[in-house]
């Protein structure tokens, strides 16, 4: 049964798997959102960009309940971005430095800390989390500043560090390996 549309940030966005249905290939994410909200969202695009970590999302939840073999029931949670009015300006709001700022300093922060349990044999502390934050916070805005950012380079960048923290944690040693993956993952997706 699908839900009105709801409002909340994304505090995960997971790739979960490549799906081959009739009309193509899909990506499969779990989703996560702060309200507690959870499902799977299927995307054309292996690196999604309609639920962005540390971003408000506008979506719906629909639940199916399956009947297995065995006679229990399986419930399915989908979640679908709301589909935006093409006649409504997008992104004024997202567009705005003060805004790119905040959702930077919130992804980076949450990158970072990601990083920090990767490397739990390290013994990071909040101040070396909030240091390394700082690093990839700057490597977000290098190419525009923070006073008036262009907020496609900078999402791009924000998304370049979490691939990197994501797929190659296992083999990076130190921050500045990260941001070497980073910037070479930012010019593959078009940075």
């Amino acid at each position: 049964m699908e839900s009105a549309v709801r409002k909340s940030f994304v505090i995960k966005a997971i790739f979960e798997k490549e799906v081959s249905l009739p009309k193509g290939i899909f990506y499969q994410h779990d989703i996560e959102m702060q309200n507690g909200d959870r499902g799977q969202y299927l995307s054309k695009e292996k690196v999604q960009k309609k639920f962005i970590e540390g971003q408000e999302a506008s979506y719906t939840l629909e639940e199916t309940t399956i009947k297995t073999k065995s006679g229990n029931d399986f419930v399915v949670r989908k979640i679908r971005p709301k589909q935006q009015n093409p006649m409504k300006s997008q992104g004024s709001y997202y567009d705005r430095p003060e805004v790119i700022r905040d959702i930077t300093n919130a992804q980076m922060f949450h990158e970072a800390m990601y990083f920090a349990v990767a490397h739990k044999d390290k013994k990071l502390t909040l101040d070396n989390i909030k240091a390394l934050q700082a690093k990839f916070v700057e490597y977000c805005f290098q190419d525009t500043g923070q006073n008036t950012p262009d907020s496609k380079k900078v999402m791009n960048r924000r998304t370049s560090i979490k691939l990197a923290v994501e797929y190659l944690q296992v083999d990076i040693v130190s921050s500045s390996v990260l941001l070497d993956n980073a910037e070479y993952i930012y010019k593959l997706i078009g940075g």
